[in-house]
């Protein structure tokens, strides 16, 4: 509160009804943060009858590179837009995922990894439109 008395002048802090004061998110809550959104996009592709599976080293990854203090954990919806969602539309337009395949998604030196699973061997897959994720 005193860094607000620093910036503001009284009369303005005066106007404001309420002030609510963030703690830094702890490395938890992150983890949490980061297993929302990514079943969410595990969510969208299973309605598109398509399995997505994440490596643990991924969720580590996303949880460290998609926090930041200043920001919290507002940069991690668009690390994984940036890491995985675009990849995955690029493998649904390219047709290189049929649908009930599988994608694993892992991490090799820092680079994320998109590991194709056909249903069954021996079974034609029926191919994924061209579409992109919403």
């Amino acid at each position: 509160m005193g860094a607000l008395k620093d910036y503001f002048r009284p009369e303005f802090l005066n106007r404001i009804d309420d002030i609510i004061i963030f703690d830094i998110l702890s490395p938890k809550a992150i983890e949490e943060i980061v297993k929302i959104q990514v079943s969410e996009v595990t969510k969208r592709l299973k309605d598109k009858n398509i399995d997505l599976r994440i490596a643990p080293e991924v969720f580590a990854y996303l949880a460290k590179d998609g926090y930041n203090p200043q920001y919290g954990a507002r940069p991690l919806r668009r690390l994984i837009q940036n890491k995985i969602l675009t990849p995955v539309a690029k493998l649904l337009i390219g047709r290189e995922i049929a649908m009930g395949g599988t994608i694993e998604v892992g991490l090799v030196d820092g680079e994320f990894t998109f590991d194709i699973k056909r249903k069954h061997k021996g079974e034609s897959p029926i191919v994924m439109p061209a579409i992109l994720l919403e």
